[in-house]
């Protein structure tokens, strides 16, 4: 697992480096404990970034580990979605399988909170053989791009994709980058 982390880690960081937002702010979504968030902010100077998750405990814990970056409680699929700025970067990082159920709440939020020309990044482990949850939503790698192209493209335009299928790691890696599109008002 370890492997495969830091290896979908650094493609996170490839494409935040590739954007070159200095003086940008970035948003984890699902944060979980915060190792992320410190990786990003350690690999990419003048950029603020924050974390936010479900989990109150998992925050609680971000915090003490990382007491110099900003964590908070929030949930991305509800239709009650209480962040209140905006950031030049939103990352789902590993929790498709999360919010499957709400992905129209989960886009039209990120649209939301993602400035003028804001990026969301989302990457995503894949399995090797047939999923079986929730493929009738999003099947795989292929499957969340069809989803993004039929139902998300007038909230964001593609940029680039990579699917490593090579059998390196445990899974497949998928990473998707999309490019807000202004020209749609979300609530």
């Amino acid at each position: 697992y370890k492997n495969y982390y830091n290896y979908s880690r650094n493609k996170i960081n490839k494409f935040i480096k590739l954007l070159n937002k200095r003086n940008g702010s970035i948003l984890e979504v699902g944060c979980g404990l915060g190792y992320v968030v410190d990786l990003i902010a350690r690999n990419n100077q003048n950029i603020e970034i924050s974390g936010t998750d479900i989990s109150k405990k998992a925050i609680d814990i971000a915090k003490k580990k990382f007491p110099q970056y900003s964590f908070f409680v929030n949930d991305i699929t509800s239709d009650e979605n209480a962040i209140n700025r905006k950031f030049d970067i939103v990352i789902f990082n590993q929790i498709l399988w999360y919010i499957l159920e709400q992905l129209d709440h989960s886009f039209l939020n990120s649209h939301r909170i993602l400035k003028n020309k804001g990026y969301l990044i989302i990457s995503q482990a894949f399995f090797k053989s047939e999923q079986n949850y929730g493929k009738h939503i999003v099947n795989g790698f292929k499957g969340l791009d069809n989803v993004m192209k039929s139902k998300y493209e007038y909230l964001f335009k593609l940029k680039s994709k990579s699917f490593d299928n090579s059998g390196r790691y445990l899974h497949n890696d998928g990473i998707f980058l999309f490019k807000k599109k202004n020209n749609f008002n979300s609530k």
